[in-house]
């Protein structure tokens, strides 16, 4: 049956069988697949285009009960300007590995999807400030995953709180931590796992979740608190996911236009 969709390049492997490539699309129906391509054909530039990863594209499947075979391919953008600059094609490569790692296969998720795109949209043209971004689809990427943190009471007691009343964020607590809380498990298990609220993470989190994706055209975080708030989320992903190390993440760390 053939099913034609929209879809986002994640990642491209090159096979032995006859010039096929073999695709990680996230797409706007089935969220993400596995894709097998036609034959490389010559002088189909822009059908070569809509298989490069960074590109949105329309896609023609022939699709069985466990696999996807791509019959036609079409660019509909290409954002080619992320590959213009070293620091913003690293951050954006982190954000297509981190949502290939995130995702199983056939698990729809439009919301997913738009928020790729607009991240992808975002971010083409910046000419620093690449993190802020970056954190921004963290974020936002938890409220989709549903593991949005604890942000309106203590995720410990239960206490109400506002971010200018609150002591700590617990990665483990998964949330806001009131200072009664935030005493006991420090004395009980150490500091692992456990971020003070001197950095503003709170702040933080809760104006990235705040504004949709598409206002972080221009914003950039002080570089030091973005390297922050970046090591917090990574962990509560790794934490709720159990995402460990990405290729990219070293390559995150280092950034120099931040």
């Amino acid at each position: 049956m053939a099913d034609t969709v929209q879809g986002i390049i994640l990642r491209q492997t090159k096979t032995a069988a006859g010039g096929r490539r073999m695709l990680e699309i996230f797409t706007d129906r089935y969220g993400k697949v596995s894709a097998s391509s036609f034959p490389e054909r010559k002088g189909k530039k822009r059908t070569d285009l809509a298989i490069r990863p960074f590109t949105l594209g329309e896609y023609s499947f022939l699709t069985g009960r466990e696999s996807f075979r791509i019959e036609r391919a079409e660019a509909v953008r290409s954002f080619y300007g992320i590959g213009e600059e070293p620091d913003r094609f690293l951050a954006s490569s982190f954000v297509l590995e981190l949502t290939d790692r995130t995702f199983p296969e056939n698990e729809p998720s439009r919301e997913a999807f738009e928020l790729l795109r607009d991240f992808l949209t975002v971010i083409e043209h910046r000419k620093r400030g690449f993190l802020t971004p970056v954190l921004a689809y963290e974020i936002h990427l938890l409220a989709v995953l549903g593991i949005f943190p604890v942000m309106d009471r203590c995720a410990a007691c239960g206490k109400p709180l506002r971010p200018e009343n609150c002591s700590g964020f617990g990665i483990r607590e998964g949330g806001m931590l009131c200072g009664d809380c935030l005493r006991k498990i420090q004395e009980s298990t150490g500091a692992q796992l456990i971020y003070n609220a001197d950095f503003g993470i709170i702040t933080a989190i809760e104006y990235f979740a705040g504004h949709p994706m598409k206002a972080f055209q221009t914003l950039a975080l002080e570089r030091t608190k973005a390297k922050n708030i970046q090591k917090a989320v990574r962990e509560y992903f790794a934490y709720y996911l159990e995402i460990g190390a990405l290729r990219s993440d070293s390559a995150l760390r280092n950034l120099e236009n931040v």
